[in-house]
């Protein structure tokens, strides 16, 4: 993404230091939570690799050291994924439903994972 913002007139971007790992081009590691705990922002969307009623989840431990911190400077958290990713967990848990603001995902979601979003909160989007 960053590349893609590169050069744009109207956009301001913030580089994060840190590991740039290599499969997803991702910074990763403590020099990029160092740079995180400096700023505020007002909106975060990320992806995760599996969510379950225990929460959220994704197979990198260094990728969700980083995501948690990405978390505690958000106000509001989008998570974007789709129906394939539900009742799926992976390595590593990475927050709970409650943490989360708003989900999207496709319309393969069941109702009873709508109910889960709502138990928690969570807004709901199909795209």
């Amino acid at each position: 993404i960053q590349g893609l913002l590169v050069g744009t007139a109207k956009v301001e971007l913030i580089a994060l230091g840190g590991f740039l790992y290599p499969k997803s081009g991702v910074a990763l590691g403590e020099l990029t939570i160092g740079a995180l705990r400096q700023i505020h922002a007002r909106r975060l969307i990320m992806g995760v690799g599996g969510v379950t009623p225990a929460g959220l989840f994704n197979s990198n431990s260094l990728l969700v050291e980083t995501e948690r911190q990405m978390l505690e400077v958000a106000d509001e958290v989008i998570v974007v994924a789709d129906s394939t990713k539900l009742g799926h967990s992976e390595l590593v848990h990475l927050a709970t439903l409650d943490r989360i603001d708003r989900f999207v995902t496709d319309e393969g979601i069941t109702d009873s994972w709508k109910d889960i979003f709502s138990s928690h909160n969570v807004e709901l989007t199909i795209a």
